[in-house]
């Protein structure tokens, strides 16, 4: 009997993934399946089946259903990334995650739940616009009390003292970086303290990240690695059954055709025609990919209004959309809440709920929970398709961000990025092919894009950055662009008498 199994799961791994595609088209190799643990049956449970439609194929039958795909799909993928604190990164191979209980992540709080009270933001201004240049981090009298306040300003708690030592520690480390930047007459950018400064690296991996990669040449399936590792999971999962499934996370979206890149102004920013929503903070939740997917619906549907003449940004509170929403109800589109996803996935979402709520109605807690849409309180948003600009054409993103409005796009996140507080950035070390983090696109310049991050507004220049155009797709600006089709959308240049600066 044993045999029998070991047989079939060979055998069925075989049919499924082709030996001759073990290689995408940009070279990552596929991954040692013997580094990742397989799956028990009760952790990938099979999906009730509505309706079957069995073919005959290769002597294997093969389960065509739609829905139990995706869910099937799912729930291997969230095996994958998260079993025994795995990660998968950009090669698909595992990427440990230190314990919680000897990291102890800080309770970070998110500004998007509530007004900053003036007291702590008279304290939190005083720390982010402390020259760290003058602060000796071997005096113990000067880096202990200013950590005080910069744990105290950022509202961090620890379970013990040992923890507030090891963050200490970590803290004067990012000082020290930012010192030896900062004295660099060549940077073209400053580095600062943040929330982050006091971060390992893989808790911003798995916290301030999030972005599930796209299929490069197909844009509405992840990297072809990790949906051949699905696929070769599900099949002899299946297999053992009796049957045979082929699963794919992919989701269709329609593509409208790409942008003119010419005459288009030298720069744009959408900042100045009050069509970008104030940045917000992602807490502690891999949940990037919903901030992005939340702004650009906000700014393209804010830019229709006022195309219709429904809509003033001088005299009217600005859209906003629920992020927590699409962590909440979006997973049948192949999200992962705080685990990861892409912003097409919630657009896929939106369109066929026919709607989603507002920040106001549905407020953001940083974690997934059951699915509370109240289609009753639906905002005024609407999106029919998304368009997935092509790799590597700087100039397209621009034309879109000018036609269309803020795009959402994918960027490598280095270490140094981590810091950035004001400038042009531009770090040596961004590989376009390794994007980890979902962003937004809201302006540029011949010299650089403007960036909304979902950090909150106290990184960076007010939780925006300006990335540096001296290379095209420069940290992988234009690696994986998103902009959503929005119905009864007008062209800028079609409406630029009714844009007005606010």
């Amino acid at each position: 009997m044993k045999c029998s199994v070991v047989c079939l799961v060979f055998i069925s791994i075989l049919f499924t993934i082709n030996p001759t595609e073990c290689e995408d088209t940009k070279g990552q190799p596929f991954p040692d399946m013997n580094v990742l643990p397989f799956p028990e049956m009760s952790e990938l449970p099979f999906p009730e089946i509505e309706e079957q439609n069995m073919t005959a194929k290769k002597g294997q039958f093969i389960l065509a259903k739609k829905k139990s795909q995706a869910f099937l799909a799912r729930r291997a993928q969230a095996f994958l990334t998260r079993k025994g604190h795995l990660l998968l990164n950009t090669t698909g191979l595992p990427v440990p995650l230190p314990s919680e209980a000897t990291t102890g992540a800080p309770n970070v709080e998110t500004t998007i739940t509530g007004p900053i009270v003036s007291e702590r933001l008279k304290a939190l201004t005083e720390v982010l616009n402390y020259d760290v240049s003058k602060l000796d981090v071997k005096n113990e009298t000067q880096v202990q009390p200013f950590y005080d306040r910069y744990q105290k300003s950022f509202n961090k708690e620890y379970a013990n003292e040992k923890e507030r030592e090891e963050r200490l520690d970590l803290f004067k480390k990012s000082i020290e970086k930012i010192q030896e930047h900062n004295n660099n007459t060549m940077a073209t950018y400053q580095k600062g303290i943040n929330e982050l400064s006091d971060l390992t690296w893989a808790e911003v991996v798995k916290y301030k990240l999030g972005l599930l990669r796209d299929g490069g040449g197909d844009p509405n399936c992840l990297p072809p690695h990790v949906d051949r590792i699905l696929k070769g999971i599900s099949s002899t999962l299946l297999f053992i059954q009796g049957f045979m499934i082929i699963t794919s996370i992919c989701i269709t979206l329609s593509t409208a055709a790409a942008p003119g890149s010419s005459n288009i102004p030298d720069e744009w920013d959408w900042r100045k025609y009050g069509m970008v929503t104030p940045p917000r903070n992602q807490g502690k939740c891999g949940s990037c990919w919903s901030f992005a997917a939340a702004c650009v619906l906000e700014s393209h549907n804010m830019k229709r209004l006022i195309a219709e003449g429904k809509f003033d940004p001088k005299s009217q509170p600005k859209i906003t959309v629920s992020e927590q929403n699409m962590i909440d109800c979006s997973g049948d589109y192949g999200t992962l809440a705080c685990e990861g996803g892409m912003p097409q996935q919630a657009f896929k979402y939106v369109y066929e709920n026919k709607g989603i709520n507002g920040v106001d109605v549905y407020p953001y807690t940083g974690k997934k929970d059951k699915c509370g849409y109240n289609a009753a309180n639906r905002v005024d948003v609407d999106v029919r398709e998304g368009q997935r600009l092509e790799s590597g054409k700087d100039n397209d993103l621009a034309a879109a961000i000018y036609n269309y409005g803020p795009v959402a796009i994918a960027v490598h996140t280095t270490d140094d990025m981590l810091a950035f507080k004001k400038g042009i950035f531009n770090d040596p070390k961004c590989n376009p092919n390794d994007v980890n983090h979902a962003v937004v696109a809201i302006g540029y310049h011949k010299d650089y894009f403007i960036i909304k991050n979902s950090w909150g507004p106290e990184w960076g220049e007010g939780g925006f950055i300006r990335i540096s155009r001296s290379k095209v797709n420069n940290c992988g600006v234009s690696e994986q662009g998103y902009y959503p089709i929005v119905p009864n959308a007008v062209q800028t240049r079609a409406m630029i008498d009714k844009l007005k600066v606010v």
